[in-house]
């Protein structure tokens, strides 16, 4: 644990981690795709495997 009072409220911070993770990679994205810049073939795979995850976790959650 994080120091946290439960392993609920690690998993809550873990969640929101990820969340501002996949914001950040979404904005990442939309500028990248603005300048024109390639992403090559891995950092595509790794930006979908994240967004996985997040919707993952967001399900399992009831997150929106």
């Amino acid at each position: 644990m994080l120091g946290h009072a439960s392993v609920r409220q690690t998993e809550a911070y873990a969640i929101t981690e990820q969340a501002t993770i996949g914001r950040e990679m979404s904005v990442l994205n939309r500028r990248l795709n603005k300048t024109k810049v390639k992403m090559s073939p891995s950092d595509i795979a790794v930006l979908t495997r994240l967004e996985k995850e997040i919707q993952t976790i967001k399900m399992k959650y009831s997150l929106k």
